[in-house]
């Protein structure tokens, strides 16, 4: 018999059968003992048990990542978030149209891009006239053409590149290079404690946007979040020494993610690691728009390809979805040395659905949402006509 369960400690609700109860909550980990229980009644949406999650602790110690509810950033903002992903392409106009024709991405050439060569920023759902993301918990992001410093593949947003850098070698990272500029804007390219590079933007004050294309992004109307860059998918290699370079630079909070997202037993010494880089829900999932959460999980020898975790259309069958992509170009991933989560593709329970290729060799990170999804938490939005 199918039932609506509500995770009393973090009050995560999802609808499964009676057989398929999950041993550990989907959201925070906990214990099947702390689900509420109350009968199907065709929506979760209408369900009558709710629980309140409970509230932040500031003074947790930023390098326990057992579940706790993510801290309050409005002192940083500003500083930290992550705000852009970056992939490269071989040829602009084939990643342009694999883009736009598998997951209906809106995408626009910068102002002053070469015009054989452009970067390219992507809208990959619901935005502002601004070209800022409109929905929290997704992000935009570049397609760059494969020269210059071609590893960084997201961008952290700081108020001061000079002081950020001066903190980084005795963390472990390393700095690529100290100053550059890009569209205009001041930026760094640095390493952290694992090797992972990362571009730094630097933002004084006001939030800033150089695309100007002369009209918004177009309108993502379709109750459907296919498409959706939803976080950005990492590897580590040291557990303590990561999980202190960014809680030490970047003020992030982490948990350790639940078995049902991660396929990790609990406690294990190698946990994969839910990053909070701004404000956020109880389950971690972003609370302001125009920045993303992190996965990270561990490496145990070379650290594996980063990528964005994106979703894919929950109510089409996965099948569809893959040959979609296979027929444009891309390729589906099962080597494990490629990915951690590199698999024979299922869209059963909450892990990652599959990991695909695209024609220039980026990786993403797919996923199917399972059918207990509600759609009254603020990241499900999407425009209406």
């Amino acid at each position: 018999m199918k039932k609506i369960y509500t995770c009393f400690t973090c009050g995560f609700p999802f609808a499964v059968d009676e057989s398929e109860v999950p041993q550990w909550c989907p959201s925070c980990g906990a214990n099947k003992d702390q689900y509420l229980s109350e009968p199907w009644n065709g929506s979760i949406e209408t369900r009558r048990i709710h629980v309140d999650p409970p509230l932040a602790d500031n003074n947790w110690d930023p390098m326990d990542y057992s579940y706790h509810i993510a801290k309050d950033f409005a002192d940083l903002k500003g500083e930290g978030r992550i705000r852009r992903w970056i992939m490269r392409y071989d040829d602009p106009d084939v990643s342009r149209a694999f883009y736009e024709k598998v997951f209906g991405w809106d995408i626009v050439s910068t102002a002053g891009s070469d015009k054989n060569e452009p970067l390219m920023y992507c809208a990959t759902g619901p935005g502002t006239p601004d070209w800022e993301p409109r929905v929290p918990s997704f992000g935009y992001g570049y397609l760059t053409p494969k020269k210059g410093i071609s590893s960084p593949s997201f961008v952290v947003e700081v108020k001061n590149i000079k002081k950020t850098l001066e903190k980084i070698p005795a963390l472990g990272g390393r700095v690529l290079a100290a100053s550059m500029e890009i569209e205009g804007e001041t930026c760094a390219a640095v390493e952290d404690s694992e090797g992972n590079p990362f571009y730094l933007w630097e933002i004084e004050g006001t939030q800033k946007q150089a695309v100007n294309p002369g009209r918004p992004p177009k309108k993502f109307t379709a109750k459907d979040l296919h498409g959706r860059t939803r976080c950005y998918v990492m590897s580590y290699k040291e557990r303590d020494r990561f999980i202190r370079f960014y809680t030490t630079l970047f003020k992030w909070d982490m948990i350790e993610a639940p078995e049902a997202a991660s396929g990790v037993k609990p406690g294990d010494p190698h946990p994969m690691l839910i990053c909070a880089t701004g404000p956020s829900q109880p389950d971690y999932e972003g609370a302001v728009a125009g920045h993303m959460t992190m996965f990270v999980h561990h490496a145990p020898e070379e650290l594996f390809t980063p990528g964005p975790f994106m979703e894919i259309h929950m109510d089409q069958p996965l099948d569809e979805t893959l040959k979609m992509i296979t027929d444009n170009g891309g390729k589906i991933i099962t080597d494990k040395k490629r990915s951690a989560f590199a698999k024979e593709p299922t869209d059963e329970g909450w892990l990652v659905t599959a990991v695909a290729e695209d024609p220039a060799g980026n990786l993403l990170y797919l996923w199917k949402c399972p059918p207990s999804r509600t759609w009254e938490e603020p990241e499900t939005d999407y425009d209406r006509e």
